[in-house]
């Protein structure tokens, strides 16, 4: 979690949704003081999540010799 001030947040917003977008919270503060949270977005990472393991619960059982032998 980290903390940055109100107009930094503006400076660098795009920046900064790269990096809720990989997992990170964000704290914006105003003088110092707590005015808002910036966190990913639990349903699409869960989405992300399922669609990576989805071709390895589809992909049918390997049958052939391992690479390099015969």
């Amino acid at each position: 979690m980290r903390e940055i001030q109100a107009s930094d947040a503006k400076a660098h917003l795009p920046q900064l949704l790269d990096d809720v977008e990989r997992g990170e919270t964000l704290i914006i503060t105003r003088h110092g003081r707590a005015i808002a949270r910036i966190v990913p977005e639990s349903d699409r990472r869960q989405e992300e999540i399922a669609a990576g393991a989805s071709p390895c619960r589809t992909s049918p059982p390997f049958s052939g010799s391992p690479a390099g032998r015969q």
